[in-house]
């Protein structure tokens, strides 16, 4: 059984987190693959390739468990990815697609569903969903629903009811409740919200698998109630969120789900407005270290983060690099390189964290 569920999309970044995690914490975990454009090779391909971003997916987990599921980011979607959003013949392109990556046994795909489709003609929508639930559940072993809270609750009973329509089994749904970006000291208040929620779905389709999924990492950590200029601490809400809701249901399976310590909206840093930082996920809080480069940027950033008596390394890859930048050899000093070396130590901690609940 599967204790973590974080959510990666197939950026960079984000991907480079997930590939340097060790084999042992791979297996231990569900990740759940975002599928983007590819980036790379703009010039001869300027949409982007998605089945770029599938190898990705498929390289950084090449023999565990993965959900696939795409993108809803306008920055970050294609035509290709569009195409898979259509609801013609039961989802058939979404369908096909899982089908053609030829290693059904291990990947649980998620249910798409037509928003615009629902409000217009609920019977057709209800029609397309149950026929995509029957295909993909003959394909796969489990499908997972992702639900956001703009979706209202008596609007998701419905939905669901759709799909329990179309599955031989209750039990190979797993219901993902995604929160998104919540705010420093809100895990009350969503906490209630969600498990009003699941309590309601769990009353009325006996279901009996769940993921509770938040961010709580910000744009940037200058934002109020996270940190000062050259050093900060704040709490990772969405761990505090989940105990929230997991205590109030010891009769059902509520997953840990995360962003894996990355803002859920993806933007772009401008030139010049990045100041060197590292972070240092442990279970419950992050702190950081932040120097301009004029002051020593990275290195000096590495080299108070190891000398700071709250630092414990946890052996992952992400470690290695602050070692190793702490001793004037940093392996990147881009954004995007030590976005993956928080994101790596953070999957990692919070999959040992994890593993003993």
């Amino acid at each position: 059984m599967h204790h973590y569920i974080p959510i990666i999309k197939t950026t960079s970044a984000e991907i480079k987190a997930f590939d340097n995690l060790s084999e042992e914490i791979k297996l231990d975990v569900l990740p759940l693959f975002e599928l983007t454009k590819d980036r790379a090779h703009k010039k001869n391909y300027p949409e982007g390739r998605l089945e770029k971003a599938l190898e990705k997916a498929l390289n950084a987990q090449k023999s565990g468990k993965m959900i696939l599921d795409l993108t809803s980011h306008e920055d970050l979607i294609n035509s290709e990815i569009e195409e898979l959003f259509d609801n013609t013949n039961g989802y058939e392109n979404w369908c096909n697609f899982i089908k053609n990556t030829k290693i059904t046994n291990r990947i649980y795909p998620t249910i798409q569903i037509d928003a615009d489709q629902y409000d217009e003609s609920p019977e057709d929508s209800k029609k397309e969903i149950i026929s995509q639930v029957k295909k993909l559940e003959e394909m796969c072993s489990k499908l997972v629903l992702r639900a956001n809270l703009g979706i209202e609750p008596n609007e998701l009973i419905t939905l669901i009811g759709f799909i329990c329509e179309g599955l031989s089994n209750k039990k190979n749904l797993l219901l993902i409740i995604d929160a998104e970006y919540i705010k420093p000291m809100t895990a009350n208040g969503y906490a209630a919200d969600i498990s009003a929620r699941i309590k309601q779905i769990s009353d009325v389709y006996k279901l009996t698998d769940f993921a509770v999924s938040a961010s709580s990492f910000p744009k940037s950590v200058m934002d109020a109630n996270y940190g000062e200029d050259h050093e900060g601490e704040f709490y990772i809400e969405e761990v505090s969120l989940h105990e929230k809701v997991s205590t109030l249901f010891s009769s059902l399976n509520i997953i840990y789900s995360d962003y894996a310590l990355i803002h859920p909206v993806r933007y772009d840093i401008r030139g010049g407005t990045w100041v060197p930082r590292v972070d240092v996920p442990l279970e419950r809080k992050v702190f950081y270290h932040r120097y301009r480069r004029d002051d020593g940027g990275y290195i000096v950033a590495a080299q108070k983060t190891i000398k700071d008596i709250r630092y414990l390394s946890v052996g992952s890859w992400g470690n290695e690099q602050i070692s190793v930048a702490s001793e004037k050899r940093p392996n990147g000093l881009s954004p995007s390189f030590w976005i993956s070396v928080r994101s790596n130590i953070h999957m990692t901690t919070q999959a040992l964290r994890t593993r003993q609940q």
